[in-house]
């Protein structure tokens, strides 16, 4: 389904943002 499709894309997205903010401090 559609379902675990989103879960990755939220999950990659706040896996990207946590990075992002590592790197900024």
């Amino acid at each position: 389904g559609a379902l675990p499709a989103l879960v990755a894309a939220l999950t990659a997205c706040a896996g990207i943002a946590a990075l992002a903010l590592a790197l900024a401090r």
